[in-house]
């Protein structure tokens, strides 16, 4: 497998992996909450203090801290895991209470967009890992199919360079750049190898031929098949 590709599937895994992971969270708290948002029973409470601090990146968080009493029972400073703008002390606001555990309490519907929210980001990461994969793996087939069923035409090597724009490990690929005449059409057609990590300068200079494959419909999909003239005759431990 070619490096570029190797370095695509393993980011494509790792966001695949976080992915999957806030997908799963996302549906286990969704459906998490809506048992709780079923089974809690609304009652009143009153909203006792609320404490303002700034968490590490330098935002205002809010800690809400309620009374209520439920089933004959007080309650005082129980905490309330969520914060909105119109909140005050002394404010009276429904809550959804646990009739198992009376200390477990949410507002109503409080953290339903929060859930719903970690699931849409755990899709939107499975998807984003999943196009890299599959562009490559539709260009790659795209070429094995041309160099099994295309024309093969010999053509001109204009030039060797680094491809600058792409690095891994600090070192940059090779690209070759060669050019085809077609004296019966009097066009020349231009051509671009995929990145080369071994040195072609080694074996190949500007005026050489390679083969390149094409379809004869489409030249635009074509592969330059820098592997059959590199094969054997460099072998690059470094």
């Amino acid at each position: 497998m070619k490096k570029e590709n190797l370095l695509t599937v393993i980011f494509s895994a790792v966001f695949a992996t976080v992915g999957l992971v806030f997908l799963i969270a996302g549906i286990i708290t969704v459906q998490s909450g809506r048992r709780f948002q079923e089974m809690g029973e609304e009652i009143q409470a009153e909203i006792t203090d609320i404490l303002k601090y700034r968490d590490s990146r330098g935002k205002n968080r809010y800690e809400v801290y309620v009374d209520y009493i439920y089933d004959g029972k007080s309650y005082r400073n129980i905490r309330l895991n969520s914060y909105s703008g119109g909140m005050y002390e002394g404010k009276e606001i429904t809550i959804l209470c646990d009739p198992e555990n009376p200390e477990h309490i949410e507002i109503l519907d409080g953290k339903m967009v929060f859930r719903i929210v970690v699931g849409i980001m755990g899709g939107a990461l499975l998807v984003g890992a999943a196009i890299p994969v599959i562009v490559t793996g539709r260009r790659t087939a795209r070429k094995k199919k041309v160099m099994s069923d295309g024309k093969m035409l010999y053509a001109v090597i204009e030039k060797i360079d680094l491809n600058t724009g792409f690095t891994i490990n600090g070192k940059n690929p090779y690209v070759i750049y060669c050019t085809f005449k077609d004296d019966f059409k009097d066009v020349i057609y231009r051509f671009k190898s995929d990145n080369i990590w071994t040195n072609p300068n080694l074996v190949l200079k500007e005026g050489d031929t390679i083969p390149v494959y094409v379809d004869e419909n489409d030249f635009s999909c074509y592969c330059v098949d820098t592997e059959k003239v590199l094969k054997g005759r460099v072998i690059d431990y470094t």
